[in-house]
């Protein structure tokens, strides 16, 4: 673990588990993001499980284009995902799994902010930037049926403790130790994460999709007002931001004043 003493708290990691109602908890998994999902019989009803990994050599995402071994104490990866289809997407559509992808970057943005001082901002749909430069990403996968979700699996990628990173992508990456100066504890932000995550699940819960919504909006400078180009794979949209949808697209004004919808894509360039 990290070897800088943690600001007021015990660098313990079993703290994690103390500070929040979820009580499933594992120190590591495989590299592969399916491995941390639970079996299909696996029906116990309970809260969310939180899992916690190191970052290993081979990554699934070809999105994770480039990257270094520099990362034993420099990077972490963690996962969150639910035990038994009653819990995490009680009766809930496959077109809801999105929103939780966005209510991850929240929960990071919170847990960034709050622990380092800086000014974190969410892109959409699953970046997180410092001083406009990429230090965490967002993968998720799930397991559904036609109208209900089984399991998911949310994979989060932060860039912590790197002091350089690669030429080839130094202009539009970073870490937090680079963006504020100082070393930063991974089992802190780690905590701090899980513990906003699972405050804006029960939010969730409470006041439904709505709640996300509105967090992610809030702490969003791509949210509303922004220009952009997305790239979805297929083709090259271009437009101003107009807020996100209730299932948690992108709405985009084209220059013809028509609105679209936008649902998975990468966001490539901004003014």
């Amino acid at each position: 673990m990290d070897r800088e003493a943690p600001r007021g708290r015990s660098r313990n990691p079993r703290r994690v588990v103390y500070r929040i109602p979820s009580r499933s908890f594992a120190r590591c998994f495989a590299s592969s993001a399916g491995s941390a999902a639970p079996s299909n019989d696996d029906d116990r009803p309970r809260s969310l499980s939180l899992l916690q990994r190191r970052l290993h050599k081979r990554l699934r995402s070809p999105a994770l284009r480039s990257w270094t071994q520099d990362c034993r104490r420099r990077s972490y990866h963690c996962g969150i995902a639910n035990i038994g289809p009653r819990v995490l997407f009680p009766k809930a559509p496959p077109s809801l799994a999105p929103l939780f992808t966005l209510a991850a970057a929240v929960a990071m943005h919170n847990a960034s902010e709050h622990y380092t001082g800086l000014d974190i901002d969410i892109k959409w749909p699953n970046d997180l930037l410092v001083e406009g430069k990429k230090f965490c990403g967002i993968l998720s996968e799930i397991q559904a049926e036609v109208d209900l979700v089984k399991n998911m699996v949310i994979g989060i990628g932060v860039n912590v403790n790197h002091e350089t990173l690669p030429p080839d992508i130094a202009d539009r990456a970073t870490s937090l130790r680079m963006a504020s100066g100082r070393i930063q504890s991974r089992i802190e932000i780690l905590l701090e994460f899980f513990e906003e995550f699972e405050n804006i699940y029960m939010e969730f819960e409470r006041r439904g999709p709505r709640s996300i919504i509105e967090q992610w909006t809030s702490f969003s400078s791509f949210a509303t007002g922004r220009r952009i180009e997305i790239h979805d794979g297929v083709r090259k949209i271009t437009g101003v931001t107009r807020g996100l949808n209730a299932l948690g697209a992108l709405r985009i004004e084209q220059k013809s004043g028509q609105l679209e919808d936008v649902y998975s894509g990468e966001v490539v360039s901004w003014e």
